[in-house]
């Protein structure tokens, strides 16, 4: 065991107190004499999701950053460790070589020396005013020559995260460590490690500040250099994910709201209309759904901010920024696997709710949420549903272990098998729909919700709507199922399909509608 080791928890680290959007100043304390009261005037830009990176690189070498990214709701120090006494209070951005986004990284002084970090020359720290339920920092471990440690295992490059202060105690209860993980040892050159990302998560807005530095212990210092410092918060019960692509057949398929929307009302609709996702796009579209079904794509495609409210982004062109609402999934029990069943081209189970992309648990819950007895899964993520097997008989399970592409820990089937789940569900769809004519539609769609991609029919489309509380259903080109609550458009369409999965119902047309009351 070492001893004299400094550990954080046991200083006075400071603290941020925030109300909501006061006039003035909310201070910073630190509890060592030594280091001045840190102050800003920053009122959150945002009471609900935050998310952010600082690289450090967009101010000139030397500067001071304590403040530089308050309108970020952050602020930044340092303060002096066991021993050289390296720190006055200040971060400041340093441009140095070794750096994992140039040219900067943070330092506990203006000099490149102040780059190299450990206990005992000091501690570097980030202030939240608005704690927030996820913080990483880059680390990279350094080993001078003339330091040969028989081993540098103890002594790592770490980010610790802390609460808001106790008010019994006075102080900031630590969270969570998270350690460097790699061995530097010197033999007699300098030694480093490589760049790693040190992580903290949890599941409410409580992280409050954060301090990074590298263990000590006299003879075998490590030393950190930090970069990148990234943070996120859960906003209206949701948390970023990352930016998605999307196309013109839609990732997630529910359009709540057609523009203007910011992070927090699209997350609250989704909410409210009992979706795990959240996405919003081309500055303020939102929409809704049980997968992000599309691969994740670089940030910088998530460039467009929110119209009503330019401090947050809404997404791209075809480009989604992504929240979890929070909401749980509703996991089939075991028992609600009922096998492996055939299919073939006419469809044993008519609704196709995911052209690819469905888990087990995304393809339950979007089945039962339309109010479907059963859902299937084949060819590694297609989902369908319907109300009937009747025709379709069981399979050998061997035909159905394919994996499903977007949980390789889950078998989707196989081609033209489906690996059947019951919801639960005995459907009583509504008797003798109310059929209000036929409707034209544009690409900006007289609905928003596509409930069911195809294999509609006029009883599952009405009863997807109804279940999941719109007013109208409507029908489109062979059994595509829209939902919305308000008409808008003429009822002068041509609605002459046939319905697939019923060819004695008809399914609207190209670009129209055939609608009924869903109430």
């Amino acid at each position: 065991m070492r001893k004299n080791r400094v550990r954080p928890e046991r200083k006075m680290l400071g603290r941020a107190t925030w109300s909501r959007c006061q006039k003035g100043h909310s201070k910073m304390k630190s509890w060592l004499s030594a280091i001045a009261m840190l102050s800003f005037v920053a009122c959150p830009s945002s009471l609900w999701a935050q998310t952010g990176t600082i690289g450090f690189d967009n101010v000139a070498s030397g500067t001071i950053i304590n403040n530089q990214y308050a309108s970020h709701d952050v602020t930044l120090g340092c303060y002096n460790g066991t021993g050289l006494n390296a720190c006055t209070a200040n971060a400041y951005a340093v441009a140095y070589l070794t750096n994992n986004s140039p040219p900067n990284v943070v330092s506990l002084t203006s000099g490149t020396s102040g780059i190299f970090v450990n206990e005992q020359k000091g501690y570097l720290a980030a202030y939240f005013a608005v704690p927030v339920s996820s913080v990483s920092v880059d680390a990279l471990a350094a080993v001078f020559a003339e330091f040969v440690p028989q081993s540098s295992s103890g002594n790592k490059p770490y980010l610790n995260a802390y609460g808001p202060v106790n008010p019994a105690t006075g102080k900031n209860p630590l969270l969570a460590t998270a350690v460097y993980s790699q061995n530097v040892t010197s033999l007699g050159t300098v030694k480093w490690g490589t760049w790693e990302t040190l992580s903290i998560s949890t599941t409410t807005n409580e992280i409050a500040m954060v301090v990074f530095s590298s263990y000590f212990a006299a003879g075998t210092p490590v030393y950190g250099i930090f970069d990148n410092l990234k943070f996120s918060s859960l906003g209206a019960s949701g948390t970023y994910i990352g930016c998605y692509s999307d196309d013109a057949n839609r990732a997630m398929p529910v359009r709540l709201i057609s523009s203007g929307a910011t992070v927090e009302s699209c997350i609250a609709a989704a909410t409210a209309a009992g979706f795990p996702y959240a996405g919003l796009q081309w500055y303020g579209v939102c929409y809704a759904g049980y997968s992000p079904a599309y691969a994740q794509i670089n940030e910088n495609f998530c460039y467009t901010s929110c119209a009503s409210n330019p401090s947050e982004m809404c997404g791209g062109a075809w480009a989604t920024s992504m929240y979890r609402t929070h909401l749980s999934l509703p996991v089939p029990v075991a028992s609600a696997n009922l096998g492996c069943y055939t299919d073939d081209a006419n469809r044993a189970l008519d609704a196709l709710l995911f052209s690819s992309g469905a888990t087990v648990e995304t393809c339950f819950a979007a089945a039962k949420a339309a109010g479907f007895a059963y859902a299937g899964l084949q060819a590694g993520g297609q989902c369908f549903a319907g109300n009937s097997l009747a025709g379709y008989p069981p399979a050998n399970s061997s035909f159905c272990h394919t994996a499903c592409t977007a949980n390789p820990a889950e078998y989707c089937g196989g081609s033209y098998y489906n690996n059947v789940y019951a919801t639960g569900l005995t459907p009583s769809p509504i008797q003798s729909p109310v059929y209000e004519g036929c409707y034209t539609d544009d690409a900006n769609r007289a609905f928003n919700a596509r409930l069911i991609t195809s294999g509609a029919t006029v009883e599952s489309c009405v009863g997807a709507a109804h279940a999941m509380g719109y007013a109208y259903a409507g029908l489109q080109w062979k059994g595509s199922c829209w939902a919305g609550n308000s008409l808008g458009y003429s009822n002068t369409g041509t609605c002459d399909t046939p319905c697939s999965a019923n060819p004695l119902e008809t399914c609207g047309g190209a670009w129209s509608n055939s609608v009924y009351s869903a109430k």
